[in-house]
């Protein structure tokens, strides 16, 4: 969906030196995530001598070496010209090759069950909660610039702004969730709204320039299409999961590599599919993961389930470092119009999406308790769920399109959400293992005592309901063994329901 808009650039590059610029861009980049991964693997190891270092987390570690990398390319011409041509390709590389291998990997190792468990109240976060939070962002940066504290913008442009601020790509906080296996639920609930967040704001993103260019002017129109899109790619991400379940499940098993091959490409043709349609690929990859975890790999051979799930584990971990390399870089090093954007409406941002991310959280949460029997939100939940909204890659990547699209006000809009990625990083970044560590005990949610109640809501009906369907017949057609249930690996899990 994204792929479809103009890819021309701005900022001109002789088209004879294009190709050495791109080699010379990917070979500092991989020379800078080979330093990065020593610079790292040296202060773990020097984490007891120096408690301090406790709170500088990896993501720090990882953007730092990027700016300073940014500030010395900007001394050379040659430094000037990789910069511009990373600036140019980022979006695109991002989306096409960085994006879904991460996406992928988080989704096969996620604990499907909690996730479907809680999957109403996770998309009344990432759907209705990204749209209040552009509502309310937009208006807030409007109105100060109207008022004279902030750069004036059009209306439509803030909205176009507050779409693109409103994703969040909290990687720094899942990293640290990972070391706190009781509160599965908590972790469920930031990962899966970021994800779906992410497609949120790039459908909204679309719609608001398909008006801004006078394509539609219907609301209804824009909501229709968002539904279309969401869940048509949620079952092309679905079916090609069973797609691959059902291919390996009659495999020749005369073929060598067939397996390892069709698991490591299928999820890339997927979001490529997804995409070729105009739908989201982002959330085609994280159902195809889904679905694969549940029936696919359980029907594979340990070798080639090793093989798949340790390659995505190090594609994931390199092309995360890589997002946050690209995000330092670019603080310095593309030469960003800090004196036209001013302090202003950098400030009224942060406190717009701040403000907006506060208001959706409490309403949204106080709204599911009231229909959720286990596992009630608490306040410290709840809370942890505001502070999670870190605005990362996905944010960086559509900031860097309004360049295209706006000019000289899409520069603007990208110093805005720099900074705004900086702070989330360096500050909230900083904050968030003596949080976790404070109140460790308050955000886990008692799963011994809740699940001896009983709860028979029609939600739950209907979640046992689709567990039985999928138990009797799908999970049956697409196992190899039909008296065993699918084993669960690495931490995958399948899609069921307690009793």
């Amino acid at each position: 969906m994204f792929f479809h808009q103009s890819t021309k650039c701005v900022d001109h590059i002789d088209d004879s030196n294009e190709t050495s610029l791109i080699s010379d861009s990917i070979l500092l980049i991989i020379g800078l995530l080979v330093f990065n991964e020593l610079l790292l693997q040296t202060i773990a190891t020097k984490k007891q001598k120096y408690p301090f270092l406790k709170y500088i987390n990896d993501t720090i570690i990882t953007t730092s070496i990027g700016l300073i990398t940014g500030y010395i390319l900007t001394f050379s011409k040659s430094g000037k010209e990789i910069t511009i041509t990373m600036k140019m390709g980022f979006s695109q590389v991002f989306l096409i090759i960085l994006l879904p291998p991460i996406l992928f990997e988080s989704a096969i190792h996620m604990d499907s069950v909690t996730f479907f468990e809680h999957f109403g109240t996770i998309n009344m976060y990432a759907i209705f909660g990204t749209i209040i939070s552009m509502i309310i962002t937009s208006f807030f940066i409007f109105i100060c610039g109207l008022l004279g504290l902030a750069k004036e913008l059009q209306l439509s442009k803030c909205f176009a702004f507050g779409a693109i601020i409103s994703s969040t790509d909290p990687v720094a906080v899942l990293s640290a969730f990972k070391n706190m296996k009781q509160s599965k639920m908590l972790y469920t609930f930031i990962f899966g709204e970021s994800i779906l967040n992410d497609a949120v704001s790039l459908t909204l993103f679309n719609a608001v320039n398909e008006i801004i260019n006078q394509e539609t002017s219907d609301l209804l129109k824009v909501i229709s299409q968002f539904l279309i899109i969401f869940f048509v790619s949620i079952a092309i991400g679905y079916a090609m999961g069973i797609v691959s379940a059902f291919i390996i499940r009659f495999k020749n098993q005369a073929i060598a590599n067939f397996e390892a091959s069709l698991l490591l490409l299928l999820p890339w043709i997927t979001y490529l599919i997804s995409e070729a349609f105009e739908m989201s690929g982002i959330v085609s990859i994280m159902f195809c993961g889904i679905s694969m975890a549940r029936y696919t790999i359980p029907n594979t051979n340990e070798l080639s389930k090793k093989e798949f799930t340790k390659f995505y584990e190090i594609i994931a971990h390199i092309f995360e470092n890589s997002v946050f390399i690209f995000i330092g870089i670019g603080v310095i090093g593309f030469n960003l119009p800090w004196q036209d954007t001013g302090f202003g409406i950098i400030l009224s941002t942060f406190i717009g999406i701040n403000l907006s991310r506060y208001f959706f959280v409490y309403v949204i949460t106080k709204f599911a308790n009231n229909f959720r029997y286990l596992h009630v939100i608490n306040d410290y939940q709840m809370n942890m769920l505001w502070f999670s909204g870190l605005r990362g890659a996905m944010a960086y990547a559509l900031s860097i399109q309004t360049i295209l699209l706006y000019g000289p006000i899409g520069e603007v809009l990208l110093t805005i959400s720099i900074v705004i990625i900086m702070i989330n990083i360096y500050v909230q970044g900083m904050m968030l293992n003596p949080i976790l560590a404070k109140y460790n005990q308050n955000l886990i949610e008692n799963y011994q005592e809740e699940e001896q109640e009983k709860s028979k809501n029609i939600f739950k009906q209907i979640k046992e309901g689709i567990s039985q369907i999928d138990n009797l017949f799908i999970q049956i057609c697409l196992s190899e063994s039909n008296d065993e249930e699918i084993p669960l690996q690495n931490g995958v899990q399948g899609v069921e329901v307690d009793n």
